[in-house]
Order: structure tokens, then sequence, then C-alpha cells
């Protein structure tokens, strides 16, 4: 997650917690419930989407590998496709 973006929205529970703070109980106490739902539900986004994160992360990392895999495959058949078409090309120029 954007760090930018994640202090920001932690700024802005700050910001509504002072807020609070000018009410009067009975509001403060329902608000502070409300706020805290919202922050726990907030850290518990922030927890997946890093979960999320990494897990992108290791599926990219498996693909770059794969891709490598490939490339040196492909290169290996095409070096023995190579050597089949000289082993051709010799038996032709011999017989």
């Amino acid at each position: 997650i954007n760090l930018n973006n994640q202090e920001h929205i932690e700024n802005l529970f700050k910001e509504a917690r002072q807020t609070i703070l000018l009410l009067d109980q009975s509001n403060q106490d329902s608000i502070i419930r409300t706020i805290e739902q919202y922050e726990i539900r907030w850290k518990d986004l922030q927890e997946h989407l890093t979960k999320k994160l990494e897990e992108t992360e290791k599926i990219h990392h498996q693909t770059q590998n794969l891709i490598q895999n490939c490339n040196i495959h492909f290169k290996q058949c095409l070096n023995f496709i190579s050597i089949l078409n000289n082993i051709q090309n010799d038996s032709t120029q011999t017989s």
C-alpha cells in the first residue's frame, strides 16, 4: 500500500478523534465505537492487501523463473534442430 495513502488515512482517524472530543459524552462514545470499528476494518484490509501483494509478488517471481526456463529450453530446442539439420545435410552430401 502506498505509504502516503496509509499515513493520510491514519491522519484522518486522528482528526476524527480530535473532533469527537468537542462533542458531548454520549455522542463521543457512540462515534468513538464506530471509528474503532472502522480502524479495525482498515487494519484488516491492510493485512489482507499486504498478503495479496506478497502472493502476487511470489507469483510474479515464479512467472519470471518460468519464462527464463522456457527461454533456456527454447534455445536448447533450436540448437537440437540445428544439429539435426547439420546431420541431415552431412548425410545428404555423403550420399
